[in-house]
């Protein structure tokens, strides 16, 4: 039986590795290793994206492989970080997480690094649970007051799935260069990978301002749902042309930084979910024929079995 897993790794606090007026800029390397019959077998190796100026980085590069488990296969995975470059002065840290032992810890696991900082690895196993299209648009965003100089918001947002002790990031969009109420592109999600294929399960959505000076800020979050963003209105709607009220009283769904205070709010302009098919029973045709000869059930018969019932008896000529 084959399984198909993805796994998510992230770190936090990691020593810096830039020197005193520059901060680390890490990536990792990925390898994927197989033990069969006591010898190990390399399946698959991933290098991540690099993460400027982050020293508690979240990778958006996946490692999607699969488990043959009537081979009695057993997964181990290897993590090496760097900064910047692969050279051996430059590796910031690394871990080795079993598979089996992930499973049995929730499907998410820590290791403190030997160069300091933590390093998690999360696992979801993906199947057809359908998809998700979604569209968003923030509004009235508040701006980042850097050197009491108003600055416009260059915003960009992650989602984030709850994996229990912490949130995987699982998107992070484009950069709107110097809006405030920005339009991001349409983004596409596999159900079972966003969201473990429950439409009510919490997800973190974090709006951020870049900055190419110093690492990016956080403007504001909220949690929500597929299933709630469903619900939301596609457009921003006021009841006059004077109203202050705001958005969320409408129908937005307010951001909130890390003292509760409101910075703006997150409209769903477009979404759409897509539900796999159920695979179809199909009755055979003795069995159609069997239920309409009954009297008591011949009001019952529909155009659906009698098309059945047509079908097999020319199959019996």
């Amino acid at each position: 039986m084959h399984r198909k897993l993805q796994f998510h790794i992230a770190a936090k606090n990691m020593a810096n590795k830039a020197g005193f007026f520059g901060t680390s800029s890490p990536f990792a390397i990925v390898t994927v290793m197989v033990a069969r019959n006591n010898q190990f077998y390399r399946k698959a190796t991933v290098k991540t994206e690099r993460v400027e100026r982050e020293l508690s980085p979240k990778w958006l590069t996946t490692v999607d492989v699969e488990l043959d488990e009537v081979l009695d296969e057993s997964m181990f995975i290897s993590v090496k970080i760097f900064d910047r470059s692969e050279a051996p002065e430059r590796r910031m840290g690394g871990a080795l997480f079993d598979i089996a032992s992930l499973q049995e810890n929730g499907c998410f696991m820590e290791r403190k690094m030997r160069n300091g900082g933590t390093l998690s690895c999360s696992l979801v196993e993906k199947f057809d649970a359908g998809q998700v299209k979604l569209t968003l648009q923030g509004y009235r965003l508040k701006t980042i007051d850097r050197a009491k100089n108003k600055l416009r918001t260059h915003p960009y947002f992650e989602i984030s799935r709850d994996d229990g002790p912490c949130w995987t990031t699982i998107y992070r969009s484009e950069v709107q260069e110097n809006y405030l109420s920005p339009k991001f592109e349409q983004c596409k999600f596999e159900l079972s990978t966003l969201c473990r294929g429950e439409l009510d399960a919490p997800l973190l959505l974090t709006v951020y301002n870049k900055d190419s000076d110093t690492q990016n800020r956080m403007i504001g979050s909220l949690e929500t749902s597929i299933r709630e963003m469903m619900t939301k209105p596609t457009r921003i709607v006021r009841s006059s042309a004077s109203s202050t009220s705001s958005v969320a009283s409408q129908g937005g769904m307010p951001l909130r930084d890390s003292s509760g205070k409101e910075v703006g709010d997150i409209i769903v302009e477009q979404i759409s979910v897509r539900r796999p098919k159920p695979r179809r029973r199909i009755s055979s045709g003795v069995d159609s024929l069997s239920t309409g000869c009954s009297s008591t059930n011949s009001s019952l018969f529909s155009n659906k079995h009698v098309k059945l019932v047509r079908f097999a008896s020319a199959c019996f000529r």
